[in-house]
């Protein structure tokens, strides 16, 4: 059949118009911003493996991922002005677990008392994936939030860092603290201490100073700083907590005045030098000073159990805003970085994993000796090029296989023992108050705790002082703890009792 010049000329214009179309719609689209999945994080040693795990997702999953980094004190502003805004910017936000609460249970207008929740709940397979539920625990608390009447399965964030404390000692230092039982025998090894300064505390605002005094108060006085809002005292006994407040003072006042400890950095510089023979340490950090120690073909610096055995729980979340707007893609990003694959992947890189069973895994060696540095020479990588290596878009899935299943054993040559430290401090650690006003009561007690250890009280007993402060405190606290308590986080009533009577 023969068209008509008319015919094809109408079927011309007809495909010139598709044509055009084409072009058109790719220009336009070309033109389009891409959806980006824009995660906040910390800056700092918790956050690099989890920056490995953003770029391997995109790489893998083929979404444009943005990690924005600040420091701690502003990560925490900016994620509280984020949940409460009507459109996120952020869709995954790193959440130290104290703030949940605060970022959790927001207000709609600051006077009508009506609340709303700041972060999205997670999926139930995205918290429970390869038994994350009972993997998590304890850390699986702090993530929680429920009606008091009901039982509590809902989660607001899913655990990444397993940063739970540790007292680090240098073991080539007489005298330092090694098995000591209490801040007595730290006080007393610490005054010994001639080239170094013994023990190194933070004293630095806030955050830093608290992290410090927490495991000595709960040392001395278990009861300290109930959650519920019916408690009279933010202190179970007047005495007891006297005596952290002096504990923390005398421990300060023994360092030289040349060498002052702000923060983590500093601490864990300290131990590194020799400067300091003794601290506080995130598990984040413990395994920092262990890859320095490797590097330089030493072995001095010791992490174990806290003296007092309360240690403080740090236990980074990662979550999703509320209002975030590729919330699809923030929880597909979080069921695949909190996998037990990509947490083994990440504990190369220095991120303490939160899964108790990796932790079990790695605190005893299946391996002999001898046969790690064989896995090691066949494949012919440093435990660091592994994480980069093992990669499931090898076209070999066997080698990917044999790569990931070398990781433990290169992991225990990289750590040694730390990982049973680690072990035995996640899973007897002790979550700090679930407050919504955390941060407020963090400020109270520096504000009481930087002047008894820094000033010098000529003429003036330090009791009394720490007695003053301690009265002081306890005042503003109470306040903050009947006006702040969220009564409906998970356990909170109960979970204060039973830790009040260990």
């Amino acid at each position: 059949m023969k068209w008509s010049t008319r015919a094809q000329e109408r079927l011309g214009f007809a495909l010139l118009a598709v044509a055009f179309a084409g072009v058109g719609y790719s220009a336009i689209a070309a033109l389009l911003p891409k959806r980006t999945l824009t995660i906040a994080v910390r800056e700092g040693v918790e956050s690099v493996a989890l920056k490995k795990v953003a770029q391997r997702f995109s790489e893998e999953r083929g979404i444009t991922v943005k990690v924005q980094e600040f420091l701690y004190d502003d990560l925490f502003k900016k994620e509280l002005k984020e949940v409460r805004s009507d459109k996120s910017r952020f869709d995954v936000l790193m959440v130290d677990d104290p703030w949940m609460p605060a970022l959790l249970i927001t207000e709609k207008e600051k006077d009508s008392g009506q609340q709303q929740y700041g972060l999205k709940e997670v999926q139930r397979d995205t918290y429970e994936q390869e038994d994350g539920i009972n993997d998590f625990s304890p850390m699986e608390s702090v993530a929680a939030y429920c009606e008091a009447s009901t039982g509590c399965n809902h989660y607001y964030g899913v655990p990444y860092v397993g940063n739970s404390q540790l007292f680090c000692y240098r073991t080539d230092v007489p005298n330092a603290a090694r098995v000591a039982q209490s801040w007595e025998q730290i006080r007393a090894r610490s005054t010994q201490q001639h080239k170094s300064l013994g023990y190194v505390a933070r004293i630095g605002p806030n955050n830093s100073i608290v992290t410090d005094f927490m495991p000595i108060l709960w040392s001395y006085d278990p009861k300290a700083l109930p959650v519920h809002p019916e408690a009279q005292s933010a202190f179970g006994s007047e005495e007891d907590a006297v005596n952290a407040f002096l504990s923390m003072a005398e421990l300060v006042q023994n360092e030289k005045s040349s060498s002052v400890s702000v923060d983590d950095f500093d601490v864990a510089a300290y131990l590194a030098t020799g400067k300091a023979s003794m601290g506080i340490v995130w598990s984040a950090w413990a395994m920092a000073l262990a890859k320095i120690e490797r590097a330089r073909g030493t072995s001095t610096i010791h992490c174990d159990a806290m003296p007092g055995g309360k240690q403080e729980l740090g236990a980074w979340l990662l979550s999703i805003p509320n209002t975030a707007r590729m919330q699809d893609e923030a929880e597909e990003f979080i069921r695949y970085a909190t996998s037990r694959e990509q947490l083994m992947i990440a504990t190369i890189d220095g991120n303490p994993p939160p899964r108790i069973s990796i932790l079990r895994e790695l605190s005893g060696s299946t391996i002999p000796a001898s046969r790690v540095h064989t896995v090691a020479a066949e494949e012919g990588n440093t435990p660091q090029q592994q994480s980069t290596e093992c990669l499931p878009g090898d076209s070999d899935g066997k080698k990917y296989q044999e790569c990931m299943n070398a990781i433990p054993a290169h992991l225990r040559e990289e750590y040694g023992d730390l990982f049973a430290s680690e072990y035995r401090s996640l899973t007897t650690a002790r979550p700090r108050p679930r407050s919504r006003c955390w941060r407020e009561m963090e400020n109270i007690l520096t504000q009481h705790l930087e002047p008894l250890i820094l000033s010098n009280y000529k003429g003036e007993p330090l009791r009394k002082k720490a007695l003053d402060a301690l009265r002081a405190a306890n005042r503003e606290l109470q306040e903050k703890i009947k006006t702040c308590s969220t009564t409906s986080l998970q356990g909170n009533v109960a979970e204060s009792q039973q830790l009040s009577s260990r």
